[in-house]
């Protein structure tokens, strides 16, 4: 971040959460997450289900819009967080990767 005034510029780091630090709001590390709070309308994996990176694994409706949520990365399903029809906060895990 730059902070520009008139005495000069200063440029300072701000930390990215641990939870934001991967893929942004397509994943994190070990899985993917909520990218707002929503209802989890389709899932189309389970656990122990290859997928390769992009492939959608789950719709969620969320401020009355259709979100794909879609892998990270290839990898095999650990475990599906939630099921159809579920509320899903924002930033919580939807699936991790073994």
């Amino acid at each position: 971040m730059f902070l520009v005034g008139k005495e000069g510029t200063v440029q300072f780091d701000m930390p990215v959460p641990k939870y934001l630090s991967s893929v942004g709001s397509e994943g994190a590390q070990g899985g993917t997450i909520a990218p707002m709070a929503g209802t989890i309308e389709k899932v189309f994996v389970k656990a122990g289900d290859r997928v390769k990176a992009g492939e959608a694994l789950m719709v969620m409706i969320a401020m009355k819009m259709e979100h794909t949520i879609r892998a990270p990365k290839d990898g095999t399903i650990k475990k599906v967080f939630f099921k159809e029809g579920s509320q899903a906060s924002r930033h919580v895990p939807l699936v991790e990767f073994e």
